[in-house]
């Protein structure tokens, strides 16, 4: 089995407009708390570090925030991870919507285990 020696950042998508549900996604409530901090402590036990792609002037508990980089500003999700690759360039990224209340954590296992085996990007579909 290969092993991944760069540093495994959590990087929770959290900066979306929710245009469609008119509230924001992140403060949903599923789980008796915002499901940007259940997103983010789900990912806790598979990474180094978690870290909230959020907006600005927007509070999120502990968790450090990235902006979007005024040069990824508008581009959707793959914004918020260009951004984190800003302030983490020798790191490797484990992306999560904040819009997934229901994925499991052995499904995230699952993605890890298989990044790990690979040593390449990988991604349920």
């Amino acid at each position: 089995m290969l092993t991944h020696s760069r540093q495994l950042i959590g990087l929770i998508l959290a900066a979306g407009k929710s245009s469609r549900m008119k509230v924001d996604k992140a403060f949903i409530n599923y789980h008796e708390k915002p499901q940007f901090e259940y997103a983010a402590n789900q990912l806790l036990p598979f990474v180094d570090k978690v870290i909230i792609s959020g907006k600005e002037n927007t509070t999120y508990g502990i968790f450090e925030v990235v902006l979007d980089q005024q040069e990824f500003e508008n581009n959707g999700p793959i914004g918020g991870l260009l951004s984190a690759m800003k302030f983490y360039p020798h790191c490797s990224f484990f992306l999560l919507g904040c819009d997934y209340p229901y994925l499991s954590n052995e499904s995230l296992k699952i993605l890890k285990d298989n990044f790990l085996k690979s040593n390449k990007s990988v991604c349920f579909m």
